[in-house]
């Protein structure tokens, strides 16, 4: 496995920003915060970008904006579907589920431009969830990371 430091300043044009390279993890735990999810949100999308020379950069993609549709059904959850587009995904977005549990989390995304080389598209379905204590999630996390 390659391990390399990047150093460089950024500039960011736009709070908050999100990773699309780290699926939306950022956006997952800030959705919770929405005051009025059926309004949306924008914001920025910044990212590791790979170039044709094999060196990288961090750098911000644009903006995107989180667009409220309706809510509905998705594998068995209620769920709020959004679309996400806009020149920080290269406008090719796409959809996004979110559930509308008190604890919102991003149940479902289905974006047309790619978050990983090689791939058609960009997709991530959770498929469950699990409570457990400190103990096993440390366990987990030892028996995942080698």
């Amino acid at each position: 496995m390659a391990v390399f430091r990047l150093t460089q300043q950024v500039r960011r044009d736009q709070r908050p920003w999100h990773s699309y390279d780290f699926d939306l993890t950022s956006l997952n735990v800030c959705l919770r915060f929405l005051t009025a999810p059926e309004k949306g949100a924008r914001f920025g999308i910044m990212d590791v970008v790979r170039k044709p020379d094999g060196s990288v950069s961090f750098a911000h993609e644009g903006s995107v904006e989180l667009r409220f549709v309706k809510e509905e059904e998705r594998g068995g959850e209620a769920v709020r579907r959004y679309t996400l587009d806009g020149p920080g995904l290269e406008d090719r977005g796409g959809d996004v589920w979110v559930s509308c549990s008190k604890d919102p989390v991003i149940v479902d995304f289905e974006i047309d431009l790619p978050d990983e080389p090689g791939m058609q598209s960009g997709k991530m379905r959770l498929l469950r969830r699990a409570e457990v204590t400190e103990k096993e999630w440390k366990a987990h996390v030892a028996s995942k990371v080698k």
